[in-house]
């Protein structure tokens, strides 16, 4: 199972062919119009959820994977919750598709997440279960913001879980090499984060082959405006 996380910036119609290139088997795609050509085209299994119909969290699973929203007790709007299903896999998948989005009346990006982890505490304690998508909280940021993205790190970790790409390159939380989004600050200033993740649980890890970041270079800065502000990150499990 290859799975991935990548935030469009939009105008997925126009980027399929990069979307393509991650050759995931199920793929998280932020900023995601709810009428993208995707979700008619034959073979696709595909859900959407968001507040504005041109700017939402769309997954799509592919090669077989069927994907079925789950009934949660708590609905967070940043928050999809799947089951992902292979016809030859003996068990489903667990997926939490996530993009925080701070608004006026909701918390904070780090705020989402937790409240997210809390909640699904109990289905996340057991099976095969991953969490992916544009957490929007990094360790490159404020050291506030980042000890309380480390807590959920840490949260995360006690109950197993641990992000891919960490997992694969060996490198700790605030170590990343690779980051996945450039943010223009003021003065044309760019400013370069980690906050994109796919965090797999326990009975996951020891299933992780490899972990990769796209090329800053070659998703983000390169042509006008870039394919997008994000870079994509993907992991290979071998599950049975």
């Amino acid at each position: 199972m290859r799975i991935g996380t990548w935030n469009c910036r939009q105008g997925l119609d126009d980027k399929i062919a990069w979307l393509e290139e991650l050759a995931c088997d199920v793929v998280v795609v932020p900023e995601c119009a709810r009428d993208a050509d995707l979700f008619n085209q034959l073979g696709v299994s595909a859900l959407w959820k968001g507040d504005y119909d041109q700017k939402g969290l769309g997954v799509f699973g592919f090669n077989g994977w069927q994907l079925t929203r789950l009934d949660t007790r708590q609905e967070f709007p940043w928050c999809l919750p799947i089951s992902a299903q292979h016809p030859d896999l003996s068990t489903s998948v667990l997926l939490l598709a996530m993009w925080t989005v701070e608004r006026e009346g909701r918390p904070s990006y780090i705020e989402q997440f937790t409240q997210v982890i809390d909640e699904w505490r109990e289905p996340l304690s057991t099976g095969y279960a991953i969490i992916a998508g544009d957490l929007n909280a990094s360790p490159q940021t404020s050291p506030r913001k980042a000890k309380l993205h480390a807590d959920n790190v840490d949260r995360l970790k006690k109950m197993g879980y641990q992000s891919a790409y960490h997992l694969a390159t060996g490198l700790a939380h605030g170590e990343e090499r690779d980051m996945t989004l450039r943010w223009i600050g003021k003065g044309s200033v760019p400013h370069f984060f980690h906050c994109d993740y796919i965090f797999v649980s326990g009975q996951l890890a020891d299933h992780v082959e490899s972990a990769q970041v796209g090329s800053m270079t070659e998703w983000v800065e390169t042509g006008s405006p870039g394919r997008s502000d994000h870079c994509p990150v993907t992991a290979d499990l071998s599950i049975t």
